[in-house]
């Protein structure tokens, strides 16, 4: 293989987030307060959880638009070298989103309350953030470390919100080297109802289970096993809303990843279509011989434009 290739394991962030309506509100009529989501773009994975104040009237618009606005400025902001602004640009963005929102549903920005959790992955390192009661997670292996508990307000059963005159004081953001960690959790205060011992700060071992499903499986076959087993387990223990967002490092041996599944193989190379697939392949198989850009058009065939292109493409799996 090649000096610029320094090894045969490639390495991709996988992810997936999930919410579901709780118990308590499909007794009351309401709708799920919760939204989460998973991203990726250049080179940055991003997993992000809002959870609805349950007191406020139109949360479920404070929460989606805290998710949208939140990862756009987590992408935005990449590699985070100052976080004390990217927290205030956080708190600066989503206040004028809900602002914008409580607008045109005439109503006070208070009734569009939600709090906010993530963590977004660079190449070298990640940060995370919570402002209420969410819980974020990193694991290393079997070990789980909780890096952000849930957050109290001044009363015990009081939590803060993006929409608190106090929310920069109980922003929470942390930054640190990723390379200790394959694998992170964003969950709200109903997932963390089964999957967080708040008397000890431990988690439940279901979220490496889930985690390792990614070693194996598409992104969205974990979504749909999430969703059909594991989310009607959660609801059932809370009457709250419950969202779970986790992302997963997974590396993967050129040998193992050519008797993976056609769909696992096109979601690790990012490839669009079989056709692309096989082109990716292609330049990954004689990429062991030579990096060459004329060497790898004349044994795979290609032009040298796409063979620069799925180039690129395989060094950024192997650069993680």
């Amino acid at each position: 293989m090649g000096s610029e290739w320094p090894n045969q394991t490639l390495c991709r962030w996988m992810g997936t987030s999930v919410s579901a309506i709780g118990r308590g509100h499909i007794e009351k009529g309401l709708p799920c307060q919760d939204a989460s989501d998973v991203s990726w773009d250049k080179g940055i994975a991003a997993i992000v959880v809002s959870d609805g104040a349950g007191s406020a009237r139109h949360s479920e618009y404070g929460s989606a638009g805290s998710v949208k606005v939140a990862t756009q400025v987590l992408q935005e902001t990449a590699p985070w070298t100052d976080p004390a602004d990217v927290q205030k640009r956080i708190l600066t963005a989503c206040r004028a989103e809900l602002s914008k929102r409580a607008d045109g549903l005439g109503c006070p920005i208070d009734e569009l309350a939600a709090t906010l959790a993530f963590v977004a992955v660079a190449k070298d390192v990640f940060i995370a953030g919570n402002i209420g009661d969410g819980v974020v997670s990193a694991f290393c292996g079997e070990k789980s470390e909780v890096l952000l508990e849930p957050a109290r307000g001044e009363f015990a059963n009081e939590t803060v919100f993006l929409t608190s005159s106090r929310a920069s004081k109980y922003l929470r953001i942390v930054k640190k080297p990723q390379d200790k960690y394959d694998g992170f959790s964003v969950m709200s205060d109903g997932a963390a109802d089964s999957l967080y011992q708040r008397s000890c700060g431990s988690l439940a071992p279901m979220l490496t289970r889930v985690l390792s499903w990614f070693d194996e499986h598409t992104s969205k076959d974990v979504h749909n096993a999430l969703q059909d087993t594991a989310m009607p387990l959660l609801t059932s223990r809370s009457l709250d809303d419950c969202s779970l967002a986790m992302l997963r490092c997974v590396r993967v041996s050129t040998d193992d990843l050519a008797v993976k599944t056609t769909a696992f193989q096109m979601e690790f190379l990012g490839s669009k279509n079989e056709r692309g697939l096989r082109n990716r392949l292609a330049v990954l198989e004689h990429y062991r011989n030579s990096g060459r850009v004329s060497t790898l058009s004349k044994a795979t065939g290609l032009s040298k434009n796409t063979v620069r292109r799925h180039r690129r493409a395989l060094k950024e799996l192997l650069s993680q």
